[in-house]
């Protein structure tokens, strides 16, 4: 059981948790994970620093933050759809650090994400999922009915991933 490990919004203006607090951990995870496939630091910083980007920071019980995923409005990403900014946003990233991998820690994230979304009126996320370590499969099993559209695995710089849109 995870009962220690919780999930938080990250909260931009508070003391301790602004980027230049938290960017070197956000950064040390995102390497650790995609290595010279990473988004690169400005990216972050310009992406963390949005007013309409929900970040989430998975946390252990000393407080060290040991994972994160955020979203945006999918206008962000495609400003050809910013007429779906109020409905729909898009998951850019989730990490968790290697150590904490396998604990059932994503889905701690997600709800806590799922939540805010929704208290912000949105209706769908939309996310890449790898294929690799059957994440792409566990998506499909965690969200089974709530899947509006899914496609057929394709390949990206990370690897073969399958694309979701999900209902919240």
């Amino acid at each position: 059981m995870n009962v220690y490990i919780r999930a938080e919004l990250w909260d931009k203006n508070k003391e301790g948790e602004k980027w230049g607090d938290i960017k070197g951990r956000v950064i040390f995870l995102e390497n650790e994970e995609f290595k010279e496939k990473s988004f690169p630091e400005d990216q972050f910083e310009c992406d963390f620093k949005n007013e309409k980007t929900v970040v989430i920071l998975l946390k252990d019980p000393a407080s060290n933050i040991i994972g994160y995923t955020y979203t945006q409005p999918i206008g962000n990403a495609f400003p050809e759809r910013v007429s779906e900014n109020e409905e729909t946003a898009l998951i850019w990233d989730t990490v968790i650090e290697k150590k904490w991998r396998g604990r059932h820690l994503v889905g701690i994230m997600m709800d806590c994400l799922e939540n805010e979304l929704r208290k912000r009126g949105y209706k769908y996320i939309e996310r890449e999922v790898r294929v690799e370590n059957n994440y792409a499969a566990n998506v499909t099993k965690h969200y089974k009915d709530q899947i509006v559209k899914k496609s057929k695995p394709h390949d990206s710089p990370w690897g073969s991933q399958i694309f979701f849109k999900i209902k919240l």
